[in-house]
């Protein structure tokens, strides 16, 4: 019978998330000065790590309540952890892998979609993205969450069906997926087809590659570390009225 070290387990969960801490932070952002209105400004906004975190005692206890001991292995994949505390690989083939790999252990996709989705939401982020849409800004989400996911995002937290005043995502006929040059090049397209065309686009992400992908393709990239950070950063742009305050 196979057995595994809980000792082992707990380790490599605290690590795996030690090393995605505020600590090894990088700045991706060029300091720049804008002159910030409704009319030449839009906010694109990642969701992962920004707007919520991951909840790993939800995502524990999921596993536990579900699949009981048997599921244990799968939290010693590697591609797991560096999509939940990373968002570095894609959403689809972290599912697909991993559910084709241990569907003999009763691992669905349905299961991975709830447990990816475990999530935090972050109150003082939505709060400043509400604090942007009253004061008039078209905010956007920039995601590389596919449709599967987001379905079931939207239902286990219904803010995010009207947070955002669109979500651009991957899919099948789109498929590219940050940090690659068409995904902002689409991204674009995107918000022009929203009418945002003539509007610099402010792109927020809490990975380097991806800002600096994005100021690559002309974006105005800040990189998230937390939202106390970011207010710092679009002060630093001109948004001399926003803050985290009522």
């Amino acid at each position: 019978m196979e057995t595994i070290n809980l000792s082992n387990f707990f380790i490599c969960l605290f690590f795996s998330n030690f090393f995605c801490c505020p600590l090894f932070y990088k700045p991706a952002h060029k300091t720049i000065k804008i002159n910030p209105s409704t009319e030449n400004i839009v906010f694109a906004f990642d969701i992962h790590k920004v707007v919520m975190r991951p909840d790993i005692s939800k995502m524990v206890k999921l596993a536990f309540s579900k699949l009981k001991w048997g599921i244990l292995p799968i939290f010693f994949e590697p591609i797991l952890w560096y999509y939940i505390f990373s968002e570095g690989a894609s959403p689809e083939r972290v599912i697909n892998k991993i559910a084709q790999k241990y569907k003999n252990k009763g691992v669905t996709k349905e299961f991975l979609i709830k447990f990816l989705n475990s999530q935090i939401v972050d109150q003082s982020m939505i709060n400043l993205i509400l604090k942007l849409k009253k004061d008039g800004y078209k905010v956007y989400a920039a995601s590389n969450i596919w449709s599967e996911l987001l379905d079931d995002l939207k239902k286990e937290k219904p803010i995010f069906n009207d947070l955002f005043d669109g979500i651009y995502h991957p899919t099948k006929g789109n498929p590219y997926e940050k940090p690659e040059k068409h995904y902002y090049q689409n991204l674009k397209k995107y918000l022009k087809d929203h009418g945002e065309q003539s509007k610099k686009i402010i792109f927020i992400d809490d990975r380097y590659e991806n800002v600096s992908a994005a100021i690559e393709e002309g974006l105005i990239g800040i990189r998230f570390k937390n939202s106390s950070n970011l207010v710092k950063n679009l002060n630093s742009l001109g948004f001399n009225n926003i803050s985290l305050k009522e």
